[in-house]
This record gives structure tokens, sequence and C-alpha cells, in this order.
């Protein structure tokens, strides 16, 4: 709980710069919503939570890597819309907190308990690439971002990440096996 109300209180009035940023926060978020919609539904509370907390790390993932703080009262819609909708979803396991947050963090009427529970747009539940994982014996080297349909062919993959100047020096002669995790990661075992 600590965390999310950081967001609020510290991370507020953060603007996200690269548009893929903004993409990637919209469609964390309408996974996140659709996610804890059909686990509430089903009594499966606990990866709801889960699901919840994934978002909280990708927010703080990105207040953290190349994000700009808003000057002169500029707000950004996409980081308004993931806050008010995490308070949203939160609301159900930690009513205190959420109702805080709502009122003080941002400036919502009293109560969040009336507000309309978030709807997803399936629009944004596609995902266009795919950030993969690339490992030498278990390390991990570098990492590629790939469009999603390619990432599920190992071929591709594999030729992608051997091409990498990270990944080929420590190739050297060559793998004796590769463990392919489709649209995951992909672990050259050398030694």
């Amino acid at each position: 709980t600590e965390r999310v109300w950081k967001l609020f209180s510290q991370y507020s009035d953060v603007v996200l710069v690269e548009e893929k940023d903004s993409r990637e926060v919209l469609n964390k978020m309408h996974q996140t919503i659709k996610k804890v919609t059909e686990d509430i539904q089903n009594f499966r509370y606990n990866t709801a939570i889960s699901a919840m907390m994934e978002f909280v790390n990708l927010l703080y993932n990105k207040t953290e890597a190349n994000i700009k703080r808003a000057h002169g009262g500029i707000r950004c819609a996409e980081w308004d819309e993931a806050l008010r909708t995490l308070a949203l979803l939160f609301a159900p396991f930690a009513p205190h907190l959420a109702e805080e947050v709502w009122v003080e963090g941002l400036g919502q009427e009293f109560s969040i308990h009336t507000a309309p529970w978030p709807k997803y747009n399936p629009a944004f539940l596609e995902v266009r690439e795919i950030e993969m994982v690339v490992q030498v014996d278990g390390k991990l080297r570098t990492t590629l971002v790939i469009p999603a349909d390619e990432a599920k062919k190992e071929e591709k993959v594999v030729k992608l990440a051997k091409s990498d100047a990270k990944v080929a020096k420590w190739l050297g002669k060559g793998a004796k096996k590769t463990v392919f995790v489709p649209g995951r990661l992909i672990n050259f075992v050398i030694g």
C-alpha cells in the first residue's frame, strides 16, 4: 500500500514523454481492467491483486525511466486516467486507501464507491510490440523489442538476438543449446 500511496502523493504530476510509453500504459491499464473485472466475477482475488501490482510496477518503471514532471499546470491525460483507474480497481480491496487517494490525491468528489467501475477498451488489449529477454547461460545480456507476431517465431528471434552486438560478443563459437519461450525470452547455453 505504501507504493500505491506514493504514486498518488509524489508522482501525480508525471508527463509521459514518449508515445510508446503512453501506449504501453494504456495497454496495461485496459488489460488490468479486464483481468481484475473477470477475476472479481470469478472470486479469484489473489490474481486480481497480482494484476493490479503488475500495473503499479509498470507505472513505477515509467516514473523512473524517461518521464518529466509537468510544469505550469500541464497535465498528462493518460497518466491521470491510469491513476484514476488504479484507485477504482483498488477500491474493493483497500477501500480506505482508495477513498483517500480518490479525494486527496486525485481531487475527485466523495466517494469513490459511487463512481462507475472502469470499462476496458478491446482496442487497447492488443499488444503490438513485445520486449523479449535475451540471456546467455542464464544471464541477462540484452532485451529486444520486436513485433508481437514475430515474438512467437523462434527462427526470427534467434536471428535478431544473434545479430545484436551485446549478444554476439558472448556467443563466441556458438551455442550448444537454445531455450526459447515464445513472447518471453531466449537463452543461449554455451557452457
